[in-house]
């Protein structure tokens, strides 16, 4: 799901990635290279030791593209907004001197790290929601509309619109926290 938010938010301001597109699937999320080559998967289902070794590298490939990803994000934004600066420090595989890779690192490192690359992308969502008026809406709409044709968008995102309870809505909850 935070791959579909951050292509969203990549699409609503207009940015093109320079390292890999993501194809947003639910938990099935892949970053395609822009030669066409062999996606990498932004999810695992390996348990061997040796395949899990191997996993672990393509995962942290990808997790590495997908933090260059949300970078890209940040510098168009501060292309727009020279004050815009997310509390973190994105450099190589690394946001907030803690690396996004799996393998080789401490679990509490690793989780540290993931925190970090939420929280910049709260600082991203708030500012394009603050500033969603000056982008165009239409394209936004189309851009999403071709994601579900084309299948980058699968069922489960479209459950995580729908509301908890009768009389609850979980996208202004979302919002609201921003």
């Amino acid at each position: 799901m935070l791959a579909a938010l951050v292509n969203h938010v990549a699409n609503l301001v207009g940015v093109k990635f320079s390292s890999h597109e993501i194809k947003p699937k639910g938990s099935q999320t892949i970053l395609q290279l822009p030669d066409g080559t062999d996606p990498i998967e932004l999810h695992g289902e390996h348990d061997g030791s040796f395949l899990r070794l191997l996993w672990n590298h393509r995962y942290d490939r990808a997790m590495v593209s997908f933090l260059q990803c949300v970078e890209d994000i940040r510098k168009h934004i501060k292309t727009l907004d020279p004050e815009f600066e997310p509390p973190y420090v994105i450099s190589d595989d690394k946001i907030g001197n803690l690396s996004v890779k799996l393998q080789f690192n401490a679990d509490d490192n690793w989780t540290k790290a993931l925190k970090y690359l939420l929280t910049n992308i709260k600082f991203i969502v708030g500012w394009v929601s603050l500033n969603q008026d000056s982008f165009n809406k239409d394209n936004v709409a189309s851009d999403f509309e071709d994601s579900m044709e084309e299948g980058l968008i699968d069922d489960d995102y479209e459950m995580m619109d729908a509301p908890a309870d009768e009389g609850t809505n979980t996208t202004s909850t979302v919002t609201e926290g921003i």
